[in-house]
């Protein structure tokens, strides 16, 4: 097969002998190489039509069909991933985190739009990233779109939904709330599912409206995530349903036990080659790893070791204590490991919880910590983005860092305004060194390439979260050698930070750390 360029006409060159009926043929059989061949038009529909005959034809737009538009020219590996998913109605983007498949995808769906394939397109997307990552992308990639996002009042939603514009951005819950209205509008005919493995879980109801939403009038599906099984291979269950639905079995518990084994009532793990069995499932499908698309300076990850205060010591001894006393006799489970693991953490973290109704509490202080950080930040060769898991920590640091490093924070109580502002100071303001940041405020899609440093404040419970924060700085546009630097005290703190580094199973390791004590 030969791609034949010809001055204002593209065709597409088949040997005869591989058509046994050949449709929408636009020329006569001609000889190139002195072999019979057919000549196609290479538009999309001839491009469907010998796909499906078993002939390799790339999308139109790698040749000419389609003028990326936008403020930059896209990379290689964001042009063949927007040709894949120009060719494949449903279909997994699995390309790693920063490597542009936002803008890849809105340049797919833009080609599709122009040739009638597509009308209208809704975007479900991590709260955090509706503003700053898919409406600013649109802006930059798709310029003449009209573009709403999803959010108000129920009247004003109930408007947008039946209105005209071309893209609608919605947070994963958005289709729960607003699933009648967009199950009666026949119009958006393509769903951009971002970070899809928020329905993981089948039984969820913003899962099963997802499904169904998707399986009504067979509307196209792009479910795009750089971390596809975090956890667990069962994590990919409710896509692969709707992407490949004929290589998967119908049951998510049969799907779990072809590729998990289950101990006791909780604890769920992977079977030895789950995953690479899986990936051979999650057809079609397109990954591309960073290091092949962009050089990008190297990432160091570094530890630093801290004291705690005698008040800290007595007060961690007191609930070991106690939970020792409350447990005996009885089996420790994940969630009384993690409720007690969480309040030895906050200690070490300088604030605890006191009134769990309230979420009021105490600063203790963990100076050892500060001055750790405050060594950190004094290193780098740029800014520095703190990650604190706690509120209570949070406002510590803030009260510490803010009048020296004009540090500001963001965790769930700011508002998306306000958020939006601070880190738009974070990257274009001087007076502003650090931005302290809850990790799930700021752990999908936001690209952070003022600072070059990452702080962990002290370690979480999520490997995929640990993994989405650090890569806020990994982008496009890094110009500076990169750190993450692990805080701890504690020989369980630094295992921690080993498993999520490592994207161990969490679980086992809570289980482990407070078993021991």
């Amino acid at each position: 097969m030969t791609i034949l360029h010809v001055p204002a006409k593209r065709a597409v060159l088949v040997p005869a002998r591989d058509l046994v009926s050949p449709l929408t043929i636009d020329g006569k059989p001609l000889k190139w190489k002195g072999e019979p061949y057919v000549a196609f038009r290479h538009t999309y529909e001839n491009t469907l039509v010998l796909r499906a005959a078993g002939h390799a034809v790339d999308s139109p737009m790698m040749h000419g069909d389609f003028d990326f538009t936008g403020s930059f020219l896209p990379f290689r590996h964001q042009r063949i991933t927007a040709a894949f998913l120009s060719m494949n109605w449903r279909a997994f983007c699995f390309n790693d985190m920063g490597t542009g498949k936002t803008a890849a995808s809105i340049w797919a769906a833009e080609y599709l739009r122009r040739i009638g394939r597509v009308k209208r397109v809704i975007v479900f997307a991590p709260l955090m990233t509706l503003y700053d990552v898919w409406e600013r992308e649109l802006a930059n990639c798709a310029p003449g779109a009209v573009v709403s996002v999803l959010r108000g009042p129920k009247a004003t939603r109930d408007a947008i939904i039946a209105g005209d514009a071309d893209w609608i951005i919605a947070n994963h819950d958005g289709i729960k709330s607003n699933y009648e209205a967009l199950l009666a509008n026949t119009s958006i005919n393509l769903v951009i599912c971002d970070e899809s493995t928020a329905f993981k879980t089948p039984s969820a109801d913003r899962t099963r409206c997802f499904m169904r939403f998707v399986k009504q009038g067979n509307r196209g599906l792009w479910a795009m995530t750089g971390t596809p099984m975090a956890k667990l291979p069962t994590d990919v269950f409710t896509t692969a349903q709707l992407v490949c639905p004929h290589k998967v079995p119908p049951s998510f518990s049969a799907f779990r036990d072809m590729t998990c084994l289950v101990i006791g009532l909780h604890k769920v793990v992977a079977k030895k080659g789950a995953v690479e069995q899986v990936l051979d499932l999650l057809e079609p499908a397109i990954r591309f790893a960073k290091r092949e698309c962009i050089d990008l300076p190297p990432i160091t990850y570094n530890e630093r070791k801290v004291e705690i205060t005698p008040e800290q010591t007595k007060l961690i001894k007191d609930l070991q204590t106690r939970f020792v006393a409350e447990v005996k006799g009885r089996k420790i489970t994940a969630l009384t490991a993690a409720t007690q693991m969480t309040k030895i953490l906050q200690v070490l973290q300088g604030g605890v919880i006191t009134n769990t109704e309230t979420q009021e509490g105490q600063i203790i202080g963990a100076p050892a910590r500060l001055t750790a950080l405050r060594e950190i930040i004094e290193a780098s060769n740029s800014k520095t983005l703190v990650f604190a898991p706690y509120r209570l920590s949070i406002r510590y640091l803030q009260d510490e860092l803010g009048e020296e490093y004009g540090a500001r924070y963001i965790d769930g109580t700011v508002s998306e305004k306000h958020r939006a502002e601070l880190l738009r100071q974070f990257a274009t303001s001087n007076s502003m060194q650090v931005l302290i940041a809850h990790p799930r405020t700021a752990a999908h899609g936001l690209t952070m390439v003022a600072a070059s440093t990452v702080a962990w404040w002290g370690p979480i419970f999520s490997a995929e979260e640990y993994v989405q924060a650090c890569n806020r700085i990994d982008r496009p546009g890094q110009q500076h050698h990169m750190s993450v630097y692990n805080i701890y005290a504690t020989p369980f703190e630094n295992k921690f930070y080993k498993a999520l580094e490592q994207r161990l199973d969490m679980q086992t390791i809570l289980l482990e750390a407070v078993g021991a004590m």
